[in-house]
């Protein structure tokens, strides 16, 4: 009970201080770029605090203050590939609280949700999972039930965010963007295969994540949610695991 009642409070107090590290920029400076460098900031902060239980909050996986230099370092692209046109100009005057509230709604309360990504490994339907020829055939109507509606939504979203690219006019771009990450990708196959002996590859689910937010540049509440959960369970992998290499050890 105890340990419950400390958790509680700790994600309370961090809870408060990430109000506080994303209303400040919000409240002052009436501009973009500050109030999502603190956003991420305060996201990895609230991670490291609250799920990983560090007592240095600024510590990474490996005890260093590494990590968070890097996720700051790459934040100024993340701006530019999502939030610079995604978060509206209006939803920073702290004069109107419709603004204020639509902010809220669309954006910070999805990436707050998209940050305890990690929790659904104690959910015990979910840990049953297992995307493998023995552990598709173990799987019960549970399991294919959530994989359904996953696949499902994740497939109307996907629709949804072509139809914008179209619309827009810039499908061009996210063919050559993407383009050249399916490129990657598949010299990332090629190494794999000569290296299979010693690692293996392995993309970690703030790369997975990470390389959707892209997707959802576009001025639509749809997005903008799409793009808070997104942009939450990035960093939230960034704080627990780190920018770890896609090339891991097998031993």
């Amino acid at each position: 009970m105890n340990q419950c009642s400390e958790f509680f409070n700790r994600r309370i107090y961090w809870l408060i201080w990430i109000l506080i590290g994303t209303l400040v920029p919000m409240s002052f400076l009436v501009f973009k770029p500050p109030f999502v460098f603190s956003m991420l900031f305060f996201g990895y902060v609230y991670v490291s605090a609250v799920t990983c239980e560090r007592s240095d909050p600024f510590l990474d996986s490996n005890g260093k203050h590494l990590e968070i230099v890097k996720l700051m370092l790459v934040a100024p692209i993340y701006y530019y590939l999502g939030p610079s046109v995604t978060i509206k100009d209006d939803w920073l005057n702290p004069t109107d609280i419709f603004f204020t509230l639509e902010l809220f709604g669309t954006y910070l309360v999805p990436y707050f949700i998209g940050l305890h990504f990690t929790y659904l490994d104690f959910i015990p339907e979910l840990q049953k999972i297992e995307c493998s020829p023995g552990g598709l055939r173990q799987m019960g109507w549970i399991q294919w039930l959530v994989i359904s509606f996953v696949s499902l939504l994740v497939g109307v979203l996907g629709v949804f965010h072509v139809y914008m690219m179209i619309s827009n006019d810039v499908w061009k771009f996210y063919c050559i963007g993407y383009g050249i990450g399916l490129f990657l990708f598949l010299f990332y196959l090629i190494i794999n295969v000569m290296i299979r002996k010693t690692h293996v590859l392995h993309f970690h689910h703030y790369a997975i994540f990470g390389v959707m937010i892209p997707c959802t540049r576009f001025d639509h509440w749809i997005s903008a949610i799409c793009q808070g959960i997104l942009s939450g369970i990035a960093v939230e992998g960034i704080s627990r695991w780190g920018l770890s290499a896609i090339f891991v050890a097998s031993h």
